[in-house]
């Protein structure tokens, strides 16, 4: 058995904390079992101190059967809220009760037009919950609070861009740690809090529209340059009215016609079939796609660090180049000891393609951005006299002559070696004895020079000037 110590309880009360062996409340001046386990558990809205084995952390100390001090500390465990120390032996002293117990760091949820929490919730008709209480702008959240987000009807969770809380590090860089879906849900994310660096935090709400990979009504062919002029023939058919014969032109069932810069993965390719226009089925076959949206996979590039400190990141950006699409600029942060992933989704109807970039430093897109990479197939019109011949990708996007994605980087380096650009450094002294680029405040000016000679000396001194000596 062992005698507890006193003057713990009130910090227990004060912070609605326990300390207990199993059910039953540990008392100051009481006693415990041998190989009793402590369990302390910390009131909502406190905290334990970080563990750290210091004189500030939550401990035991007593007498072990030999006679010499020991000290147990209590660990600090996720989620914060318990911990326990395990009591062996059978025979000690008092034992004392030392608790250090701080408020839990509060973070507030902010809102700005650029990270629009309220509207992006209202857009998708989603919640976003602690609880039953709903979260917005200037509510304020825990570590180890548990928060559920729900995307409305007719959306889903997106995946390229995963919802996500962010925040700026000390070094002004976002951070985005990205909510976990519920089991199999495509609707509902989780979120614990976790330990953040600031106590300002937003939340990044993103959701896709449901839809079908294919469009029920349309569908989509693979044909070549023989099999179009085939359709341009089969399209028209004569049909009777009280006025005569009139020519109609089932090519009016003809969404667009694409010429696609990239191999259709056989996985989609159907077995040919007669296509339809309509009402009107044709005698030319066409490989059916089972999608409308073709994903181009580009591959991936890494890059390493060169130098292995704040050089390979301070003043540095690279430029993605890609296929039929201008530079993308990203930051050191995503490219330096990262993976870039590139990947095209092409829309089969309209040419034009999401061009998706993620990296392996937020395992997330961190650009996504529109081009035009279909080009527009001309075919003749119902009244013959005009073709539907217009090429966006020719102004947006068009081919630059790139097979394959690259990264070059672009690095801003001081004028002249070692930074000289870079800090100021005081200092006095004889003027010939120094070396390199000086501005001069102040100089007692010894020379055969006239006065206004010396004022403009003086003058380009004061401006700056390069010295080498």
């Amino acid at each position: 058995m062992a005698k507890m110590g006193t003057g713990f309880q009130s910090i227990l009360t004060a912070t609605g904390s326990t300390l207990k062996v199993g059910a039953v409340d540990v008392v100051e001046g009481g006693t415990i079992d041998n190989n009793a386990t402590l369990v302390l558990t910390v009131g909502s809205g406190s905290d334990l101190v970080a563990y750290s084995e210091t004189l500030t952390t939550s401990r035991l100390e007593y007498d072990n059967p030999m006679g010499f001090p020991e000290t147990k500390y209590f660990p600090k465990l996720d989620p914060f809220k318990k911990s326990s120390i395990k009591i062996a032996s059978d025979s000690y002293s008092t034992i004392g009760v030392f608790l250090y117990i701080e408020q839990s760091k509060k973070y507030t949820v902010l809102d700005t037009p650029e990270f629009n929490l309220a509207d992006k919730l209202l857009e998708y008709g989603a919640t976003l919950k602690k609880g039953s209480v709903n979260i917005s702008a200037g509510s304020e959240l825990l570590i180890g609070d548990v928060l559920t987000l729900e995307i409305g009807e007719g959306y889903v969770l997106s995946e390229d861009l995963k919802s996500s809380l962010a925040y700026f590090n000390s070094l002004g860089s976002l951070v985005e740690l990205p909510f976990i879906r519920s089991g199999e849900s495509e609707t509902v994310a989780t979120f614990e809090i976790p330990d953040i660096p600031t106590t300002d935090i937003y939340f990044l709400i993103n959701a896709e529209q449901v839809t079908n990979l294919q469009i029920a009504s349309n569908n989509v062919y693979l044909i070549d340059y023989d099999k179009l002029k085939q359709i341009n023939v089969e399209r028209y058919s004569d049909i009777s009215t009280p006025d005569g014969i009139d020519r109609f032109d089932y090519g009016v069932n003809i969404l667009s016609v694409l010429n696609v810069p990239f191999a259709i993965p056989s996985e989609i390719i159907l077995n040919p079939s007669e296509i339809v226009l309509g009402d009107k089925v044709l005698t030319v076959l066409g490989s059916e796609l089972e999608t409308d949206l073709l994903v181009i996979d580009l591959g991936s590039i890494e890059y390493l660090a060169t130098e292995g400190n704040l050089l390979d990141y301070s003043n540095k950006v690279f430029n993605l180049f890609l296929p039929y699409s201008q530079p993308i600029a990203l930051e050191a942060e995503y490219v330096v000891n990262e993976t870039i992933n590139i990947e095209y989704r092409l829309d089969l109807y309209t040419g034009d393609a999401d061009i998706l970039i993620r990296s392996s430093a937020v395992n997330s897109v961190v650009i996504m951005q529109k081009t035009t990479i279909g080009i527009d197939v001309p075919y003749s019109t119902q009244n013959q006299n005009s073709i539907n011949a217009y090429n966006d990708s020719i102004v947006v996007g068009g081919f630059n002559d790139l097979y394959r994605p690259y990264l070059e980087l672009m690095e801003n380096k001081a004028v002249l070696p070692y930074g000289i650009f870079t800090a100021i450094v005081p200092d006095e002294g004889v003027f010939n004895t120094f070396n390199g680029f000086l501005i001069v405040e102040d100089i007692k000016l010894e020379c055969g020079a006239t006065t206004s000679e010396k004022q403009e000396i003086i003058s380009q001194l004061n401006s700056g000037v390069f010295i080498n000596a």
